[in-house]
């Protein structure tokens, strides 16, 4: 078992319709910027899409993290 995905890739997107972000189950409305996560995680694909303000969160997390390294 690995905790790294074989992929993994993030895209930003403009949605052309509206979406559920997957991090806080907000609406991430038509023509609102989003990020758009996918990759293989053990041999299986996933997607999500998460909003700007969770994506802005998980940034500053990532970067906290980083720190402590």
């Amino acid at each position: 078992m690995s905790d790294i995905a074989e992929v993994y890739e993030i895209h930003n997107r403009k949605a052309r319709r509206d979406h559920c972000c997957e991090e806080c189950r907000g609406t991430i409305k038509a023509g609102e910027t989003y990020s758009f996560h996918h990759g293989v995680f053990e041999g299986t694909g996933f997607s999500h899409k998460v909003c700007a303000d969770c994506e802005a969160i998980r940034t500053e997390l990532n970067k906290a993290l980083d720190a402590y390294e």
